[in-house]
């Protein structure tokens, strides 16, 4: 079903792609929210499920994705919020100061060095597919 001219999905299109830079894509159902509001927003005639979900449908996304060649569903790379946050210059400088201190401290030989950092813990939630461009990791 396709609601939209082609300057408008193209329109749409270019957002789902800068928001997918910009390491924020958007998942289908959030797109399906963007489409609806979009659509109200040019006044555009739209189904009554439209309507009354506040949503564009699963066939409409479908359809989209068909249209839109350049775009595809993605798995984005799992990362927790304090890796993320944690990740900066002055941190990771911060760590290999303080790793090289222990090091000479300590006198470590390199074969008694070990990499223990995987606890089978995690605190990362899988993340839902985003639109990407085609291509993209």
């Amino acid at each position: 079903m396709q609601i939209f001219i082609n300057e408008e999905e193209t329109s749409l299109s270019d957002y789902l792609l800068r928001a997918s830079k910009l390491h924020y894509g958007l998942s289908t159902k959030t797109t399906r929210k963007l489409a609806y509001e979009f659509a109200m927003t040019l006044s555009k005639r739209i189904p009554k499920s439209w309507k009354s979900l506040q949503i564009a449908g699963k066939q409409w996304i479908r359809g989209f994705m068909l249209r839109r060649n350049e775009l595809s569903l993605r798995n984005p790379e799992a990362t927790s919020m304090a890796r993320t946050t944690a990740f900066n210059c002055y941190a990771v400088g911060e760590f290999f100061t303080n790793l090289n201190d222990v090091r000479l401290r300590h006198k470590f030989q390199p074969q008694n060095i070990y990499n223990v950092d995987e606890t089978g813990l995690t605190t990362v939630q899988k993340p839902v597919k985003v639109i990407a461009k085609k291509g993209d990791k």
